[in-house]
């Protein structure tokens, strides 16, 4: 069990040598615990947080970045958090104009883009070690400790999807390809 105390009079009985002391204590064990539980969940998602594939940004309710994971270095080449801290959600090119107008009414905003990476150098927002262009899935939802209570904030979740949408151009080229032999083949007339 853990203990606080909260204070205490002693007091001296006149021609005595008896001092009485006079204390209030407080059970603060629930308290510990809870305190240690919470400590844990903090570690917990802290290691969730920086384990993740998923390039993780956490903005403020003002747009500004407070924090990123290591994934969100290495997707946006970016050599230090302290580099990219700061960042404006709200002056990046790369976020399509409706959605910024969606965010800052509280909505959720989910989309595709190809970030362009020249857009980024060549209006400085960070330095970066990547050139050119990535197509990324992008999810942003608007953070608040309660529903009724004001925004706290940004949760923004890229993942780069570029491998994938380049297999479905070359399935797409190959289809447009061979789609008119396909069609001989079916009207008795194609030889490959």
């Amino acid at each position: 069990k853990w203990f606080r105390d909260i204070g205490g009079i002693a007091t001296r009985e006149e021609g005595s040598d008896t001092t009485r002391v006079v204390g209030i204590v407080e059970d603060i064990t629930e308290r510990k615990r809870a305190r240690r539980a919470l400590a844990r969940s903090e570690r917990k998602l802290k290691e969730i947080f920086e384990a993740s594939p998923t390039a993780i940004e956490l903005y403020d309710a003002d747009g500004k970045l407070i924090e990123v994971n290591e994934a969100c270095l290495d997707l946006f080449g970016v050599q230090r958090a302290d580099d990219v801290l700061g960042f404006d959600l709200f002056s990046d090119p790369n976020v399509p104009s409706d959605a910024r107008r969606k965010l800052q009414q509280g909505e959720m905003v989910r989309y595709e883009t190809r970030f362009d990476f020249g857009k980024v150098k060549e209006e400085a927002h960070y330095e970066t070690s990547r050139t050119g262009h990535v197509d990324l899935d992008i999810r942003i939802t608007p953070l608040s400790a309660r529903p009724e209570s004001a925004l706290d904030g940004y949760l923004v979740q890229a993942r780069n999807v570029t491998e994938q949408r380049e297999a479905e151009r070359k399935l797409r080229r190959s289809k447009q390809r061979f789609e008119p032999a396909l069609q001989r083949r079916r009207d008795g007339k194609a030889t490959f």
